[in-house]
């Protein structure tokens, strides 16, 4: 019988902002390339129904994942790609991610019109009333091609890399501010930083100072 899911998530050091960006010339990417070469010579019942990939923001320009979408689309695979973070599902980190779902040929995803687009969103109410949607200035429905549907992410923003926001201090002002802010960047509420702190304890203790938000906060998981 075949495979029903693969679940992939190959280093990152190849693709982040900070690193040398070698791509696929670097040698972490070989487990990866050879995962897809291998789904090539795979029969079509033996191939896995399902795929689930997950790499930094950036992946998507890589080489490697040229090469990703040259399988994928070869082999017979819907795709559709997104940029998430833990705040998107009402966890208090910001960490966006680039996340690849494929089905194979005869499973097909709820809005076809995705497959092969880059979103930052889910699809469903869990995310956003139409009413709130157009509160807040977006489309409801979702832009074709191969470029982001929905690329606002508000103060943090994504980053090619790990984290951060548009400004090196963007979403870590202060850190009273972080502790109580409690909705995310989609206008959904989620938990407080403050919640899983010890309330006796002064969390400006810890704050990260500004100067290193200015010089560095692109590169930090905003939390």
């Amino acid at each position: 019988g075949g495979r029903m899911l693969w679940m992939l998530s190959p280093p990152c050091q190849p693709f982040t902002r900070v690193g040398n960006k070698r791509d696929d010339e670097d040698p972490r990417c070989k487990g990866l390339l050879h995962l897809l070469s291998l789904i090539e010579q795979m029969s079509a019942v033996t191939r896995p129904a399902y795929l689930l990939l997950e790499n930094v923001v950036g992946f998507e320009g890589s080489r490697t994942h040229s090469r990703l979408v040259e399988v994928l689309s070869g082999c017979g695979y819907a795709y559709q790609q997104f940029h998430l973070s833990p705040t998107d599902f009402g966890i208090p980190n910001q960490r966006a991610r680039y996340f690849c779902l494929a089905k194979k040929a005869g499973l097909a995803f709820a809005l076809e019109e995705w497959n092969g687009t880059l979103q930052s969103h889910l699809p469903g109410e869990f995310w956003l009333s139409p009413q709130h949607a157009n509160a807040q200035g977006r489309e409801e429905t979702p832009a074709s091609g191969t470029g982001r549907g929905d690329a606002s992410r508000g103060g943090n923003g994504t980053q090619e890399g790990e984290g951060g926001g548009d400004e090196p201090n963007a979403g870590a002002s202060s850190g009273e501010e972080m502790v109580s802010h409690g909705e995310n960047s989609r206008g959904n509420n989620h938990a407080c930083v403050g919640e899983y702190l010890d309330p006796d304890i002064s969390f400006a203790e810890y704050a990260v100072p500004d100067k290193v938000l200015q010089k560095n906060g692109e590169v930090l998981d905003i939390v």
